[in-house]
């Protein structure tokens, strides 16, 4: 596969095939219903702050529930969707490996569903009530891929020596095969196959594409708008008393927790960053972002046409 990374200043995120910018890290970090400040012990009402923006008349109003909280991590999934495309590759490499006389067993991906945050801004809320960030407070949830690799590991395992070689080389292709090589003949391998074919679509996948994104987000991220809405998410974030100085370090001062205090007081504080992360974000960066990178996508579709029906969705 291809893929890009670039340094996000404002947000202090990096950027590659699976997303792009400001909306992801927004979407891990809802709030629908009030939360303890753990940094004041006084409590937070998310709807204090509410996600307005101008109009072309030069009204203040709000952000309709089904907003899209990062249009380019939208528009770079494609056609589908994460989970679709990951679906596609396992039942494609899963048809390819049975074809050839072998099983392979692929993750049912559909269960994730439940373990990532939506990308619209009311199911958003909903869903950070129970879950926050999400990095701490899933426990006890099913995980489809550690029991498919568990399944698969068992499956190899079984295997001769000579059959577990032959099986490994149909899967990913033979020991010194170039991923950076178009998929023909000289390099054969059904997840590799499954994988190009799944991506084909992509624009997530196109160097060219995210190329010109990553100069498009430097320059969003350094306007004068952003910057501003930064600053204001900033001084939002300090009277909820949390001092950051990017975005990301929201996130980030929750795994910093990790081993240093017992799961039940993470949790606790995972959902406070997180309720006062999207409600100061509601009213300073999220404005500027969604608009932001709804008309960079409009710039992309127009220069790469061909991604045309994932822009439009």
């Amino acid at each position: 596969m291809v893929s890009r990374s670039y340094n996000n200043p404002g947000v202090g995120g990096r950027l590659s095939w699976t997303i792009v910018g400001l909306g992801f890290l927004l979407a891990g970090c809802g709030a629908g219903a009030a939360a303890a400040n753990v940094a004041t012990g006084e409590t937070i009402d998310p709807t204090a702050s509410a996600v307005v923006y101008q109009d072309a008349s030069g009204v203040s109003v709000a952000l309709p529930e089904d907003t899209v909280v990062s249009p380019i991590a939208d528009f770079n999934d494609g056609p589908g969707n994460d989970r679709s495309v990951l679906a596609e590759i396992h039942d494609g490499t899963a048809t390819c490996m049975q074809d050839l006389g072998w099983d392979y067993v692929a993750p049912d991906v559909s269960e994730l569903d439940g373990l990532k945050p939506p990308s619209t801004l009311g199911a958003l809320r909903q869903w950070t009530e129970t879950y926050g960030y999400g990095i701490t407070t899933q426990t006890g949830q099913p995980n489809p891929t550690r029991e498919a690799i568990d399944a698969q590991y068992e499956y190899e395992a079984h295997l001769g020596t000579a059959a577990r070689v032959r099986y490994q080389s149909d899967l990913y292709g033979p020991d010194g095969t170039d991923e950076s090589v178009q998929i023909g003949a000289d390099r054969p391998g059904c997840a590799l196959q499954a994988e190009l074919h799944a991506y084909q679509d992509v624009p997530a996948a196109n160097g060219a594409l995210l190329d010109v994104l990553g100069e498009r987000l430097q320059g969003l991220w350094a306007s004068d708008e952003y910057v501003s809405a930064l600053d204001g998410w900033r001084s939002c974030m300090a009277t909820q008393g949390f001092d950051f100085a990017r975005q990301g370090d929201a996130k980030e001062a929750v795994l910093d927790r990790f081993g240093a205090s017992d799961l039940e007081e993470l949790q606790v504080y995972e959902r406070s960053v997180a309720v006062a992360d999207l409600a100061c974000a509601e009213s300073t960066l999220l404005p500027v972002a969604v608009l932001g990178e709804a008309q960079v996508v409009e710039d992309l579709v127009a220069r790469f046409p061909e991604f045309a029906a994932s822009g439009g969705r």
